[in-house]
């Protein structure tokens, strides 16, 4: 097949030297959707999972500077390239949906051959092919005989184009401002439809996106796609694996202590706390909600065992399918930050840990910047009687400077002290030595921590939780998280004056998908300046 490769890269054009260009390659998840969507798929292959893995250099893994071909994965590619050109031959269905019928002989000129390449390489390219291209293909139709002979020219040329583009550089990458006749300063519309269809959907554009993309997007068009695609159960896929990225939650898989255990994961708790991860943010985000109620609101989604963790009764049912909406305490629960599935998480079997909750909360909602521990760090001593956890944890990291813990980590970690290893409140800690004696200890959850108004004291988790929506720096840094997942990259400087208006417009109460909106709908998201 390196035949078929090497007649299809030939066409390629080089890009003009002085034009900033980009090269985004597929992540593997957008990769099964593609192949997926473009071949008519009722369901993804899972051919990804023997790729080799993604090294994922940021927040998320679609970040670009991050996905590259290795040479083994170039060759897992191709050999996953010719499995589906056999899978779509092999079946009557597929074959009949994807190449057009009745089909001319060589003699007629291949009428209906040069159709089909043109309209499958416009959904495979995600633009239309250039003439070369074009011809490039037909060179490769006209030796599918000779590689299959199944005594089916036809059958046999769909098989090899299909195995060249789908290993071809334009299929496995985004391809932004690589036209060599023009100077580009801006995405065309056909790549400004891919960068909106992968940001909202993670997969290829529909019809209706290449239809508006060959038209030619205008303010109007664009404002009506974005709401479109928004609209669809694609969308809800997708910010369900932003927030997946963002908050670790597949991480919860890996916490060993379940009330029962079961086979299935969907039904464990972990199972079930990573589906109230997804159900509150898709409720947040779709439901209108702003930034700051994923910080504050007190309605959430459980099954029967994370119900016990909140102290809930009367709820039936195990397993993300028994996911039931209630009421929190307005006490002693407020959004993300109190949910049992990260307070776990971040613990160990035995003891919560305040550092590592503190640790995340000032990177992942503060996006502070916290140097990575020294090499001689230790492990938090072992609890001994006479010792609260907070008083370890200060003994233990007073040498290690301001900037490290006392300023960042452990104000934010403390607030977490109410929260015991399996994201249960308590109000003591048991046991310590009071008055000479082994009794229970209140425990202290009150801390400040210096945000850019100031410092700013809190008592507790909701304290903090809502302390937190009502800065600007939180809800900056989300905003970043959402510009970084919708260009494929990781935000600079220069894109600082847009993250400001973002945040200001949060802070006014614009709802998360009114902030989409807004970064997709900026003259700034079809740019190259902003992307080199």
């Amino acid at each position: 097949m390196l035949l078929f490769l090497t007649l299809a890269c030939e066409s390629a054009e080089a890009p003009a030297s002085a034009s900033p260009a980009r090269l985004v390659r597929l992540t593997h998840s957008q990769w099964e959707r593609t192949t997926a969507d473009l071949l008519g798929l009722t369901e993804p292959t899972g051919f990804s999972e023997g790729f080799v893995p993604d090294a994922t250099t940021s927040t998320f893994d679609n970040d670009a500077e991050g996905l590259t071909v290795s040479d083994t994965l170039w060759q897992q590619y191709q050999s996953a390239a010719e499995s589906l050109a056999e899978r779509v031959v092999g079946d009557n269905a597929l074959y009949a949906a994807l190449v057009p019928t009745p089909r001319t002989s060589p003699e007629a000129g291949w009428a209906e051959r040069d159709a089909w390449l043109a309209s499958f390489g416009r959904r495979a390219f995600r633009r239309p092919l250039t003439g070369a291209e074009l011809e490039s293909f037909k060179a490769i139709f006209e030796r599918g005989a000779a590689a299959y002979d199944s005594g089916d020219a036809f059958t046999d040329g769909v098989r090899a184009s299909l195995v060249a583009f789908l290993q071809s550089p334009d299929f496995v990458y985004r391809v932004e401002g690589l036209d060599a006749a023009v100077h580009q300063t801006e995405l065309d519309d056909w790549a400004l439809a891919a960068r909106l269809s992968y940001g909202l959907w993670n997969t290829m554009p529909d019809e209706a996106l290449f239809e508006a993309a060959e038209a030619g997007f205008t303010e109007a068009t664009l404002a009506e796609q974005v709401a479109r695609l928004l609209a669809a159960p694609e969308a809800h896929d997708t910010f369900l694996d932003l927030h997946r990225q963002l908050l670790h939650v597949d991480s919860y898989r890996n916490i060993p202590r379940e009330f029962v255990s079961y086979e299935d994961y969907s039904l464990t708790e972990s199972g079930a706390m990573e589906a109230e991860v997804y159900a509150f943010t898709d409720h947040v985000v779709f439901g209108g909600g702003t930034i700051a109620d994923l910080f504050t609101s007190r309605e959430t989604f459980v099954d029967a065992q994370v119900a016990a963790r909140y102290g809930i009764e009367g709820v039936e049912g195990v397993g993300a399918d028994a996911l039931t909406p209630v009421q929190l305490d307005p006490t002693q629960r407020a959004g993300l930050l109190t949910m049992p599935g990260f307070l776990k998480w971040e613990a160990s079997e035995t003891e919560e840990n305040l550092i590592r909750r503190g640790a995340f909360v000032n990177e992942t909602f503060l996006c502070a910047s916290l140097p990575p521990p020294p090499s001689t760090a230790t492990p938090l001593p072992e609890p001994e009687p006479g010792g609260s956890l907070r008083e370890r944890i200060e003994a233990h990291t007073s040498g290690c400077g301001g900037s490290c813990h006392n300023e960042l980590i452990n104000p934010v970690g403390y607030a977490f002290g109410n929260y015991d290893e399996n994201g249960e409140w308590q109000t003591y800690e048991v046991p310590a030595l009071v008055g000479g004696l082994f009794g229970d200890a209140p425990i202290d959850a009150s801390a400040a921590y210096t945000f850019e108004d100031g410092v700013v004291p809190f008592q507790n988790a909701v304290e903090l939780a809502e302390v937190m929506a009502a800065r600007p720096e939180v809800h900056r840094c989300y905003a970043s998280h959402l510009l970084a997942w919708l260009e494929s990259r990781t935000p600079d400087g220069e894109d600082e004056a847009r993250i400001e208006a973002l945040a200001e417009a949060s802070m006014g109460g614009r709802s998360v998908l009114g902030l989409v909106n807004d970064i997709i709908t900026d003259p700034a998201f079809r740019g190259l300046a902003a992307t080199e």
